[in-house]
């Protein structure tokens, strides 16, 4: 069941802008690599190494949202105590962190390898759940979590953070092709009548595969009609593996800052979504 928690930084409030000004929202994208061995061994220690990693995004990436991946593993996921102890203390270091007031909400659920948490109010989220049996795996649980993000000028999009692979055994291009095709066929809680890659969407986490060949992927989704909406990849020039993400029908800038990680392998990552708030009928 997702959970959500909330934390308040006292300065001033975050998300507000001057009348008609444009706002925008920074997405992150993070694989953590939280496995369970690390609530066990030492944990102390990886928990400052946890907050010395979203300390960082949060000064250097001046993130609204950040979805997690790898947060425990497929085989050995973490118990729901474990993901609230994770989920508390990355809350506490972002507010650490932040310069201003803000609120932040939290949405995972426990058995899955994910846990996004955002502020509140530049926009706001709904309908979490995870998404099951992507690809076969020789018996290993295939995962990604989604959920829909409301951005203040009334537009919404379908968010999903996957860890690909979730599990042991190396993904292969026909896996690759599977997973991205059930996603984009998945349906969309956007728009009840249409599928994700029918919508407006953003794909992200641990892709683990290069841009060229996520390009190659989405044209064969083209091809085959499961993509419909028009898309592009996202990643830094210095990209590691993996560290990439997909935006379909909605306007969107690579980050170009990132942060350290405590995981070498990744770098956190992610898009900028720019938007006008609505004005009402009197002010028109």
């Amino acid at each position: 069941m997702a959970s959500t928690h909330s934390r308040n930084k006292e300065s001033q409030k975050r998300g507000t802008a001057t009348e008609h000004a444009e706002m925008s929202a920074n997405v992150v994208f993070i694989n953590i690599d939280w496995k369970s061995s690390r609530m066990n061994n030492g944990l102390s220690r990886n928990m400052k190494l946890l907050a010395k990693t979203i300390a960082g995004v949060v000064r250097h990436m001046n993130p609204t949202m950040i979805c997690m991946c790898e947060v425990g593993e497929t085989k050995h996921p973490l118990s729901e105590e474990q993901m609230q102890q994770v989920v508390a203390q990355v809350i506490s270091a972002w507010t650490d962190a932040a310069t201003e007031h803000i609120q932040l909400r939290s949405m995972f659920t426990a058995g899955a390898p994910y846990v996004t948490i955002y502020i509140d109010g530049p926009i706001r989220c709904s309908d979490h759940q995870i998404l099951c049996k992507l690809y076969h795996a020789g018996g290993e649980r295939r995962t990604a979590q989604t959920f829909v993000c409301w951005f203040p000028s009334g537009e919404s999009i379908d968010v999903v953070n996957v860890h690909a692979p979730s599990g042991y055994r190396p993904l292969k291009d026909p896996q690759r092709k599977t997973l991205l095709t059930n996603l984009l066929q998945s349906s969309s809680q956007t728009r009840p009548d249409a599928s994700i890659g029918n919508a407006h969407f953003l794909i992200g986490g641990d892709m683990n595969t290069t841009p060229l060949r996520m390009s190659q992927l989405l044209q064969m989704c083209r091809d085959d009609g499961s993509l419909r909406t028009p898309a592009r990849t996202h990643q830094r020039d210095s990209a590691k593996h993996g560290d990439l993400c997909i935006v379909g029908g909605v306007q969107a800038s690579t980050l170009t800052t990132t942060a350290s990680n405590h995981d070498r392998r990744h770098e956190p990552y992610g898009v900028c979504f720019s938007f006008m708030p609505q004005t009402s009928a009197t002010e028109q």
